[in-house]
């Protein structure tokens, strides 16, 4: 191996010098921060409802008309031992509304909270629920509302035997205390159970009546009642076994029935029909308009309004001359190609204004 020159050794140990410092002088680079979800510990909630309290713990309504509402308050307080935060309010359906005044409540405070309910236009009684969602619960505090809606006559239906809908008993019951008759049940005499005798016997507060359809027809939506009671002369109950048809129509109508009440013979009543969905122009839309059957009432169209993809008619309803007795008819709209009916219930009274029973 050969010799090498002073100059090169010096040269070599100056660049070992200069690497070594600059080896010195450079950081050492620190472990790379960690990607990805960054993780924290969460408590499970606590099983169950949280300690609140309602008073009235049940928030009973009482008797509502239908197509009416009625507002209260109910008193929320915190019966545990921890604060509470009420995350929301919810309810079971859209025709009942819940509003805290506070949604913090420290142990043994209180707060209110206002409950409205909607009755609908159902005759019947009818139950709701309102969901308190709190922090760390894993189930709400729930109130039960409850209400009775009638037309001033409270009924009770029964199907007797259980579980058909053709057969059964029902109650009749004044909620005022005025006495009344039963004058027909679905257009027949009404088969009274018990002691009665509605030709001889003074008018009652309370009856038990029993009630039957043809077995080998469709169940209707509706059994109808008529009586002489001063709020209640037509009374709709809602039969357990219908089921709404299930037909795709590219509009639907609002309200499925239209209640008429007493009407005399010659007289009218002008109704509002909503149609909704794909109207269209309306001048065009509607095709057509009639009552089946025909005969015991007409039907007359007066106007039409539209509104927010709605278009609401103004229909006259006229009970025929020389008519009377119950009238279970429907109007049919005929529009876009479809048809669509409307229950039209009402009572015709004869010449003179008289209520008189149906006849065996």
């Amino acid at each position: 191996m050969g010799r090498i020159a002073p100059n090169t050794i010096r040269t070599l140990i100056a660049l070992g010098a200069v690497a070594s410092t600059t080896a010195a002088q450079s950081p050492v680079p620190s472990a790379a921060a960690p990607s990805g979800p960054t993780w924290r510990s969460l408590t499970p909630p606590t099983i169950g409802p949280p300690p609140l309290r309602f008073e009235p713990a049940v928030l009973d309504l009482g008797d509502l008309p239908p197509g009416t509402s009625r507002a209260a308050t109910v008193s929320v307080t915190n019966a545990g031992a921890t604060p509470l935060t009420i995350a929301s309010v919810q309810t079971s359906c859209h025709c009942t509304t819940g509003s805290l005044a506070r949604s913090t409540l420290a142990p043994g405070e209180s707060t209110s909270m206002a409950v409205i309910l909607e009755a609908g236009d159902l005759v019947s009684p009818v139950t709701r629920r309102v969901d308190l969602m709190v922090d760390g619960y894993s189930q709400p505090a729930s109130l039960t509302v409850a209400a009775d809606v009638h037309y001033g006559v409270r009924p009770r239906l029964l199907p007797d035997p259980p579980g058909q809908s053709h057969a059964g008993t029902l109650t009749l019951e004044s909620a005022s205390g005025t006495p009344f008759r039963v004058l027909g049940v679905q257009g027949r005499a009404p088969d009274f159970i018990g002691a009665f005798n509605p030709e001889t016997d003074p008018a009652r507060t309370r009856y038990e009546v029993r009630w039957s359809l043809p077995a080998l027809e469709a169940v209707p939506r509706w059994l109808v009642v008529e009586t002489d009671h001063p709020d209640s002369p037509i009374i709709d109950i809602p039969l357990p076994g219908w089921s709404v048809p299930r037909v795709a129509t590219p509009w639907t109508v609002d309200p499925p029935r239209l209640m008429l009440g007493e009407v005399g013979a010659g007289e009218s009543r002008v109704v509002l029909v909503t149609i909704r969905g794909e109207v269209g122009d309306p001048l065009l839309f509607l095709e057509s308009m009639s009552v089946d059957p025909p005969g015991g009432l007409s039907a007359e169209l007066l106007g039409m309004s539209r509104e927010e993809g709605a278009l609401t008619l103004r229909v006259r309803v006229t009970a025929a001359r020389g008519a009377g007795g119950l009238a279970l008819d429907q109007l049919v709209l005929r529009a876009g190609g479809h048809d669509q009916r409307v229950v039209l219930m009402g009572r015709i009274l004869t010449p003179g204004g008289t209520r008189e029973p149906v006849p065996e």
